[in-house]
């Protein structure tokens, strides 16, 4: 039955080809992809510096809060830059698309550590690993 599969999957992509209305109804228009992909850098920005503003008492939360504050200012440098689009500085352009997703990439990674260094600052409060099993408030 494999050719039969492979012979409807051919007719398939011909009744696609000839039908403009239902391609555009199976793929994506790049207004749309550029919308979302908006909406999730504003809100891993939003994340990403709440976490950071929000930051633990560790020395190490404070250096990873301070990372997080340097990459969301290049991010935002590189979004400013996709923003401008000017003819001198177009080779500046190209290079911010990958620096903004780079840098939304390590926004997102800088928040998940300060988030678990967090977590770990307050189970080290609450007693952690030098609290008896079996008593009250442990985790």
């Amino acid at each position: 039955w494999a050719p039969w599969v492979a012979a409807a999957g051919v007719a398939g992509l011909f009744v696609a080809l000839f039908n403009p209305e239902l391609v555009a109804y199976m793929t994506v228009e790049r207004f749309r992809l550029d919308a979302n992909h908006f909406l999730i850098a504003l809100a891993v920005f939003a994340l990403a510096l709440w976490a950071a503003a929000s930051g633990g008492r560790s020395g190490a939360a404070r250096i990873v809060a301070r990372a997080q504050f340097a990459v969301a200012a290049l991010t935002a440098v590189c979004g400013l830059l996709m923003l401008l689009r000017t003819g001198w500085l177009e080779r500046w352009t190209r290079f911010s698309y990958t620096g903004f997703d780079l840098g939304l990439t390590l926004m997102a990674l800088l928040g998940c550590i300060l988030l678990w260094l967090r977590l770990a600052d307050r189970r080290l409060e609450v007693g952690g690993p030098t609290m008896r099993a079996g008593k009250e408030g442990t985790l």
